[in-house]
């Protein structure tokens, strides 16, 4: 659902680079993320979760060079 976000955004990108974003916010505590296995489809969703420090970020009273909002 974040990739079609993004897209509707004007911001697509691949999955590749999605999920290196997503890695660098769990990294750096701005997220976590948490598999779900959708046995029915046969397949899994990434699940995540911004965290009170990843909050901090979204709202400005903390900073970090390589997020851009």
């Amino acid at each position: 659902m974040l990739d079609v976000c993004l897209v509707d955004a004007g911001m697509a990108t691949s999955p590749t680079q999605l999920e290196g974003y997503i890695k660098y916010l769990e990294e750096r505590g701005y997220v976590t993320i948490k598999e779900a296995g959708l046995s029915l489809l046969g397949t899994t969703l990434l699940l995540v979760n911004l965290t009170a420090k990843g909050i901090d970020l979204l709202e400005g009273t903390l900073s970090d060079p390589g997020v851009c909002l």
